[in-house]
């Protein structure tokens, strides 16, 4: 069929379905017959109750909350429950009006097989019922739920049914904690025995000044034990955003505690709330979901539940894995921690082929050594070394450190680095050896300190040991 037939095709099929709206409005009809509306209902409703496909689900507003009734009262999902009164600020015009049999409601799917029954109520009476049916376009099918009469049909705005067509777990809150980033003030990882990394708990604190209603809190974290130092910040900040943001993936109200694999060997976490915000909220993660429920679904996921509260869900594995991160991973990765390329006022790299020196003389740069490079060097290459080791951050921190590692010795380090600026004066930094032949990683640490010790990426240390032909100007 060529593109004309469709299009002919088309506008014949919109005719048909014109011609077949207008029989059905009775004479004096059309836009200016309705005489009925959906009533604004936000700030007033208390109850709503969805009935789709056979399954009720009732919402309750208690103590300024929506919750699900039933045997266990559940909180309601708020920006499910606020986008559907959202569409009722104000009362909700209709148009059309087609009086129908009770025989041809399925027509419009409003009858009790496929449309969706909606009621909101206040103080025990009822403030409109109504039925939602099929959609059209950005229009859906209507009938108000009234004793007695027979039946009509309306068009409203179809996101009505887009608001209201949900399964009943879809109705119920899946954001696991009702708090938010600022309120924590430290976190804690409870490893268990034998853990990768080693087991027992972690605890991090946002760092803080003052005392009592005076305190402040900074955006920068410690490790306050099992030993006392800076954290490093993108790692702590992602795992507690990996738990603050944590949405249920799949409910498992069937599954108990012993069946989900919550015990001993559960990873958990708790978040320490600042003075005010509440009480420690805590994560703890099951077993594996495997495949046997829902469908094969969530196989490699896992359960998981709140400390404290007796649902059972599921969560995705990642979750897991970006929130138990062990001491290597928490500890702080910045080599020259604080440090801004404009600040630094000198430079020397000393390798087994000599030493390259270069000092700032306002706001260019000069070459003391070697001789080759005097009046010749070009900058670029070096402010690109410069901005590499002001934001020098390693791959990893080991955390227990061998006699025999590194190759630090200075007949056997790889190069010597020193860093000049006015606030820290000369900052040293030793790469060593490599710390995996096929990665191509180094080891480093500070002159003045034997640990940390820091794995740094080839393509660092290789900016690090370019040959000065590198840094001379192209003839």
């Amino acid at each position: 069929m060529n593109k004309r037939a469709l299009v002919t095709l088309a506008a014949f099929g919109g005719l048909a379905l014109v011609y077949f709206l207008s029989e059905r409005v009775p004479a004096g009809g059309g836009a200016d017959a309705p005489a009925w509306e959906i009533p604004a209902l936000q700030g007033s409703a208390d109850r709503i109750e969805v009935v789709r496909e056979g399954e009720t689900i009732a919402l309750e507003l208690k103590d300024g909350a929506w919750m699900i009734a039933g045997d266990k009262a559940r909180l309601a999902a708020k920006s499910q429950v606020d986008g559907l009164l959202g569409l009722f600020e104000g009362p909700v015009g209709v148009d059309l009006k087609v009086p129908v049999s009770a025989e041809e409601l399925g027509r419009y799917e409003l009858d009790d097989d496929k449309g969706i029954r909606a009621t909101f109520g206040a103080g025990g009476k009822t403030l409109a019922s109504f039925m939602v049916g099929k959609s059209v376009g950005k229009r859906t099918f209507v009938r108000p739920l009234t004793e007695g009469g027979e039946p009509v049909v309306y068009r409203a705005k179809a996101r009505i049914k887009w608001k209201l067509d949900h399964k009943p777990s879809d109705w119920r809150e899946k954001k696991v904690f009702a708090i938010e980033r600022g309120d924590v003030a430290g976190v804690t990882l409870h490893h268990p025995a034998g853990a990768a990394g080693g087991g027992g708990p972690i605890s991090l604190a946002l760092e803080s000044e003052g005392e009592g209603d005076a305190k402040t809190w900074k955006d920068t974290w410690e490790i306050v034990s099992p030993v006392q130092e800076g954290a490093d910040k993108s790692t702590a900040s992602s795992l507690l955003g990996a738990v603050i943001n944590l949405r249920v993936a799949e409910f498992a109200d069937d599954v108990s505690v012993a069946e989900a694999g919550f015990g001993e060997s559960s990873f958990k976490v708790t978040m320490r709330m600042k003075p005010g915000k509440g009480d420690p909220q805590t994560l703890i993660f099951g077993g594996p979901v495997g495949s046997g429920r829902f469908e094969g679904k969530y196989a490699e996921d896992l359960f998981a539940m709140r400390e404290g509260a007796p649902d059972v869900f599921v969560v995705r594995k990642y979750t897991r894995d970006n929130a138990a991160k062990t001491l290597e991973q928490l500890r702080n990765k910045a080599v020259f921690e604080g440090m801004k390329r404009e600040d630094i006022t000198g430079l020397v790299l000393e390798r087994s082929d000599g030493a390259l020196r270069f000092a700032k003389d306002g706001d260019r740069w000069k070459v003391a050594s070697p001789e080759a490079l005097k009046g010749k060097l070009d900058e670029s290459p070096l402010n690109t070394l410069l901005s590499s080791l002001a934001n020098l951050r390693a791959s990893r921190v080991i955390t227990q450190v061998p006699d025999d590692i590194g190759g630090f010795t200075p007949d056997a380090r790889t190069v010597r680095v020193k860093l000049t600026t006015p606030d820290k004066g000369d900052v040293i930094l030793l790469v060593g050896g490599l710390a995996d032949e096929g990665k191509k990683e180094w080891y480093a640490r500070l002159e003045d300190a034997p640990t940390p010790v820091w794995v740094l990426r080839d393509y660092v240390v290789r900016q690090m040991t370019k040959p000065a032909a590198g840094f001379k100007k192209k003839d």
